[in-house]
């Protein structure tokens, strides 16, 4: 089947966003899912750290939550414990294993409380409270003594090594777990690569209308995600260099533009992201601050570019523009401390008076009108 060409995507100035690289490829595969073992589909997910309690690749996986969501890739349900799928009536316990089967053993206890899936050849997958998702050998001196048993799930017997992914539940479930992961969070620190790992595994394996809704909303939650901790180290390049040490010079003030560049950016992407809940979360994570940060330093940042100006015109011997330009300059004195004011009624606190920045504007100030 020949490749349908990508959509062009414009993105006016951010012509480098992220979205080439998150937004899916044309579509190649046919609506059905193609035929993968629980083994194959296990293999995928190979690295994902341990979590307790963990169902899914981009928060983590405890060992059960590891065996039932591979399962579920396959068609099947499993009970969520290791004591349930053990007890189950949906599983034989066999004695000559075959990939695909589920192997138990007795950590804690006598009974079941940790669970792999057979992978052949004396290895099994699982997992591992150490090493997250791993392959180990049934006969490692720690695992072998503590060996249960082996049982086959029934409704995966007759099929072993020809189950079928469900693509489109796949993509739901990555939705459903990136709003988890990025909605419903106290902080923003960074891109899960667990999460990332998901999304390029199944960005390009269904062409049905339901599955690409549930990957393009992903990769646009991933863009909003990763311009955002773009502006968030823009905000603190700007408060580490300018506000911090009160330092206001033309270097600074380009980290000051950059900042406002970003947020614009950001804004844009955001715009993108499926969900206004969603929307405000990565606002609020994201752009108010940066605003706030913005703002706060916004009118001094002015004055120093007028006085560059002012500077300029004394020099040509233009004095009547520098006149009426100090009159400007008199303006912003005003406007940024009402403006101060205003912003410290809605976030108390967060519009820092600038002494030092202002201290050293007064000084130059004073410095020009001398000039004239």
């Amino acid at each position: 089947m020949k490749k349908m060409k990508k959509p062009a995507i414009v993105l006016g100035l951010a012509s480098s966003l992220l979205f080439g690289s998150y937004l899916p490829n044309a579509i190649t595969h046919t609506a059905h899912a193609e035929s993968v073992s629980v083994v194959d589909i296990g293999k995928k997910y190979i690295g994902v750290p341990y979590k307790y309690g963990g169902t899914s690749p981009s928060t983590g996986f405890d060992c059960s939550g590891f065996i039932g969501y591979i399962f579920n890739k396959a068609g099947i349900s499993l009970p969520r414990t290791v004591s349930s799928m053990y007890s189950s009536g949906i599983v034989t316990k066999v004695s000559a294993k075959q990939p695909g089967d589920l192997v138990f053993f007795a950590t804690t206890s006598s009974s079941a409380s940790h669970v792999g899936v057979y992978v052949g050849n004396g290895q099994f997958m699982h997992a591992s409270t150490s090493q997250g998702v791993t392959i180990s050998s049934l006969s490692n001196s720690y695992w072998n003594p503590k060996y249960l048993g082996t049982k086959r799930v029934d409704a995966y017997s007759a099929v072993l090594g020809a189950s079928a992914e469900n693509y489109t539940q796949s993509a739901k479930d990555l939705w459903s777990d990136i709003q988890k992961k990025y909605s419903g969070s106290a902080s923003i620190t960074r891109l899960e690569s667990t999460t990332l790992g998901e999304y390029n595994r199944l960005k390009s394996k269904s062409s049905s209308t339901e599955f690409k809704t549930y990957v393009n909303r992903t990769a646009h939650m991933i863009d909003g995600v990763k311009t955002g901790l773009n502006l968030d180290s823009s905000r603190r390049q700007l408060n580490s260099s300018m506000i911090s040490p009160q330092v206001l010079n033309n270097s600074t003030a380009a980290n000051y533009d950059d900042l406002s560049y970003q947020i614009k950016k950001n804004e844009r992407v955001i715009g993108k992201v499926y969900g206004a809940s969603n929307r405000k979360v990565l606002n609020d994570h994201f752009v108010t601050s940066a605003k706030i940060v913005k703002e706060s330093v916004k009118y001094e940042v002015s004055m120093h570019r007028l006085m560059n100006d002012i500077e300029g015109n004394i020099k040509k011997g233009s004095k009547t523009m520098a006149n009426e330009q100090f009159a400007m300059l008199n303006r912003l004195e005003r406007r940024a401390v009402d403006i101060k004011a205003a912003g410290n009624k809605l976030h108390p606190g967060s519009y820092a008076a600038q002494s030092g920045i202002n201290q050293d504007l007064k000084a130059r100030k004073a410095s020009l009108q001398k000039q004239l």
